[in-house]
C-alpha cells in the first residue's frame, strides 16, 4: 500500500491518542508495516487499548485487523461486534447500518458517512468492514469466526 495510507494510519493513531477520534482500524491486508506499527504503538503506549480480529479485506482474503481506542473505551469491541452482526449468515445489522456505526466510531460526521454509503465504494466494497460480499458462504464465515482472536 502507498506511503499515503501509512501516513493516514499514523495521523489516525495520534488522533485517537489525543482524543480527537474514538477509534481507528488498520488492516494487515492493506499494509503490513502500518498494521505492525499501529499494533506495537497501541500495545506499548500508556492509555491505549487494541484488539485484533480476522476479517475479510478488499482482496477477498482473511487478514488480521487491529482496532485501536483509548483505554477504558468500548469502541474496539463495539466495532468488532458490529462487523460480526453484519456479515454473519443471518445478519442482524444491515450494510448501511454497519457503515453508519463504524463511520461514526471512526470520527466521521453523519453527513460524511451517509455520503459514503451512497458511493460506489460504499455499495460494492467486499471487505467485512464495509459489510462484506453478498456471495460469502456460511461455512467461510464459520471458519472466520473460529480463527478470530481477541486480545484485551
Amino acid at each position: 500500500m502507498s506511503a499515503a495510507y501509512r501516513q493516514e494510519c499514523v495521523d489516525a493513531f495520534w488522533d485517537v491518542f489525543n482524543g480527537l477520534k474514538p477509534l481507528m482500524i488498520v488492516s494487515e491486508g492493506k499494509s503490513t508495516a502500518a498494521y505492525e506499527a499501529t499494533a506495537a504503538w497501541a500495545d506499548r503506549l500508556e492509555g491505549m487499548h487494541c484488539e485484533l480480529a480476522m476479517f475479510v479485506c478488499e482482496d477477498g482474503e482473511l487478514h488480521e485487523h487491529v482496532f485501536v481506542c483509548r483505554e477504558g473505551a468500548p469502541y474496539a469491541r463495539e466495532a468488532i461486534e458490529a462487523i460480526f452482526d453484519a456479515v454473519e449468515e443471518f445478519p442482524t445489522l444491515s450494510r448501511k447500518a454497519l457503515q453508519l456505526k463504524l463511520g461514526l466510531l471512526l470520527g466521521y460526521s453523519a453527513a460524511q458517512v451517509i455520503e459514503f454509503t451512497k458511493s460506489v465504494l460504499g455499495k460494492t466494497c467486499k471487505c467485512d468492514c464495509c459489510g462484506g460480499a453478498e456471495s460469502v458462504k456460511p461455512l467461510d464465515r464459520d471458519a472466520q469466526i473460529a480463527r478470530t482472536m481477541f486480545y484485551a
